[in-house]
């Protein structure tokens, strides 16, 4: 009796470590299948998987075993034969083994797969290769890394910075000529600029692009509904009210806050006072009706949003524009937020245009010819 005790007690064991690794391997799939659809990148956490799956798979064939052999045990015990103490110590020594290696590959196997589960949680977009290949997305552009003062402001005077503008300016551009190629060819004139969650970019990107495209002869609107932390009014230098927020609640007209700015074909709408009558509106379809008069004033719209991920205002203005395109971050973004809200948008319909990766070194993309070359030249 004392022996099926012991028995018994092992038995519970090795089920509850089938159970927990069951528990894990559920958890790791539906991580798998809701962040990762479209990633060829997760190829080895997907390997991770399976053979932990194997794992478990030989811990049950374990539990299935040690049931025969308390079953032939009891057995032997009814009819009142009793191995004799050598037998029954080799057979306690194998299963001892058994039980140890078992519980050994499955711990080793636990550990690999939580090390794997928090690389992938921990692993950035580095370079636009993440972009094409990891996410399987369209690279739209690629902005190169700029010195902190350069990467708020439009335009930067003096010989001192005429390097960064070029830079800028030439990156931004060849992103603009993927967009208008995309509005020429699929009808695109509202762009909605967002990212997975604050600080990638998404604002300094939207400015410096609808500069891009004013310079191109577009007729251009820059609306900030980023209602709830505005800062595009910053960047041009004018104050924040009137602007959108009170234009949603039918404070003022629209009229009254389209903003000129220096440069030529570009107007600005700052982001207003939001309060919770402003949100109400935006939840009410309020912005249709107000997308639907400046396309009849201008050649292109964007639309500076909020992240997708805190707060649920991109995934509604989302759905009145003709596109989206992603702000990221180099070693900033991370690829299960990206991931994420990626999901929400396209649970709705809304189109995804591509990304531009922000902060790319200048060692890639071609930058450095680029540089040399208006060196020798200007």
């Amino acid at each position: 009796r004392e022996k099926q005790g012991k028995d018994g007690e092992r038995l519970r064991m090795l089920e509850e470590m089938e159970k927990k690794l069951r528990e894990e391997l559920d958890k790791m799939a539906s991580d798998v299948k809701s962040d990762a659809r479209r990633g060829v990148e997760l190829e080895s956490l997907k390997e991770q998987i399976e053979s932990t799956d194997k794992i478990s798979q030989r811990l049950h064939q374990m539990i299935d075993e040690e049931q025969i052999n308390l079953t032939a045990q009891d057995r032997i015990a009814r009819l009142g034969s009793d191995p004799t103490p050598d037998t029954r110590r080799t057979l306690d020594e194998k299963k001892q083994a058994i039980i140890a290696g078992g519980a050994g590959a499955a711990a080793m196997a636990l550990v690999f797969l939580v090390i794997a589960y928090w690389e992938f949680l921990a692993r950035r977009i580095i370079t636009g290769d993440d972009v094409v290949y990891g996410l399987g997305w369209r690279l739209v552009g690629a902005i190169p890394d700029l010195p902190s003062r350069q990467r708020r402001n439009l335009t930067l005077d003096g010989e001192a910075n005429k390097h960064w503008n070029s830079l800028l300016t030439e990156s931004v551009d060849a992103a603009r000529a993927l967009l208008l190629r995309t509005a020429r060819t699929e009808a695109v004139r509202t762009v909605m600029v967002t990212s997975a969650v604050a600080g990638e970019g998404k604002t300094s990107l939207s400015c410096h692009l609808a500069s891009s495209l004013a310079r191109a002869g577009r007729k251009t609107l820059l609306i900030d509904c980023d209602l709830r932390r505005p800062s595009v009014h910053q960047l041009f230098d004018m104050p924040v009210e009137p602007g959108f927020s009170g234009v949603l609640r039918g404070d003022v007209d629209l009229s009254e806050v389209i903003r000129p700015t220096p440069a030529k074909n570009l107007w600005v709408v700052p982001a207003g006072q939001c309060d919770v009558h402003t949100l109400e509106a935006l939840a009410q379809e309020a912005l249709a009706s107000v997308l639907a008069r400046v396309k009849e004033q201008f050649d292109f719209i964007l639309i500076d949003s909020s992240p997708v991920l805190p707060v649920a205002d991109a995934l509604i203005i989302g759905q009145h524009v003709d596109g989206v395109l992603f702000s990221l971050l180099r070693d900033v973004s991370r690829f299960p937020n990206v991931y994420a809200a990626y999901e929400r948008l396209s649970s709705l319909g809304i189109r995804m245009l591509g990304a531009v990766v922000n902060g790319v070194r200048q060692d890639r993309y071609g930058y450095s010819y680029q540089y040399y070359y208006n060196k020798d030249h200007n």
